[in-house]
């Protein structure tokens, strides 16, 4: 049995998710469980509330306070996906804007309307899971799981490289939703 591209691409959404329930699973089993029915498909990233390309247009290039005010808050979907998350000094829904927030930043610099995103709010937990947007030699976006690997794939920064870590893949999903593009699969070096 053969699958093509799309199966492939099923399986990986479906283990993403499974991930994401995983990192989300530190239940007490005293307690009742809750149940998300998930459907076979994925949403596709949170479009309604992202400013239109028109009003970004609007705007002139690398002016950071005409883009900050087009900011669409982080939709309640990646605040639920962020909920469970621990650890730290930070409340989960502060981890969840921080994710969307950041993912907006890079999409403007994807998109060439400002030269590099605005830096992130403070953090102090250690990231486990780093998103590559943009890199030279690098054909997609793709996610990796240490620095050394971040750093084998990025080399030295340049202007050009677009890439961001994160404590928890549920922060990287929303980051990604915050760019407009899928979680993206992890890399697989030859």
């Amino acid at each position: 049995m053969s699958e093509g591209p799309s199966d492939l691409t099923s399986l990986v959404q479906a283990l993403n998710r499974l991930s994401i329930a995983i990192e989300a699973g530190n239940r007490n089993h005293s307690q009742s469980e809750e149940w998300e029915v998930i459907s076979g498909e994925d949403p596709p990233p949170e479009g309604p509330a992202r400013p239109q390309e028109s009003a970004l247009g609007s705007v002139a290039y690398n002016d950071y306070e005409g883009f900050a005010e087009l900011l669409p808050p982080c939709p309640e979907r990646y605040i639920g996906l962020c909920s469970r998350l621990k650890g730290g000094g930070y409340s989960s829904v502060y981890r969840a804007k921080r994710a969307w927030e950041a993912g907006y930043w890079a999409s403007l610099c994807w998109k060439g309307r400002i030269k590099v995103p605005r830096a992130t709010l403070p953090f102090d937990l250690k990231p486990a899971v780093y998103i590559i947007v943009r890199s030279p030699g690098l054909e997609s976006p793709t996610r990796v799981s240490r620095a050394s690997d971040l750093a084998r794939i990025t080399g030295r920064f340049s202007e050009s490289t677009i890439c961001h870590g994160f404590a928890s893949l549920a922060e990287a999903e929303t980051y990604c939703a915050g760019l407009g593009i899928e979680l993206p699969c992890q890399y697989q070096f030859q």
